[in-house]
């Protein structure tokens, strides 16, 4: 376990707001509350693909909430975000409609 470090400003967690972990949260026991019966999360609103609660979101949709709350004495936050990250990078290779891999375009730079 490597020394914490909380997050700042900084150090923000980087996200592509893709909208991949909003649009596949029964793929995780803490998100699965969340589905409206789809795989999607109920407050996720496709046409916009933005959360229409996204300044009260649960602590589960915010990076650094959980970081502080549960993970802070496992990993420092550079661990953490590279954790999140690979989950990211999971969900862009699931596949989408058509056989795509999902995120294609979201991680291509």
């Amino acid at each position: 376990m490597s020394s914490s470090c909380s997050p700042t400003a900084d150090s923000a967690f980087p996200c592509h707001q893709c909208g991949l972990c909003c649009q596949n949260v029964h793929l995780s026991r803490e998100t699965q509350f969340l589905d409206r019966g789809d795989g999607t999360c109920r407050h996720y609103a496709s046409d916009t693909r933005t959360c229409a609660i996204y300044a009260d979101r649960p602590d589960i949709c915010r990076v650094d909430r959980m970081y502080a709350t549960r993970y802070v004495r496992l990993y420092s936050w550079s661990e953490f975000v590279a954790l999140n990250l690979q989950a990211c990078a999971a969900l862009a290779a699931l596949p989408g409609p058509g056989g795509q891999p999902e995120g294609k375009a979201v991680f291509r730079k």
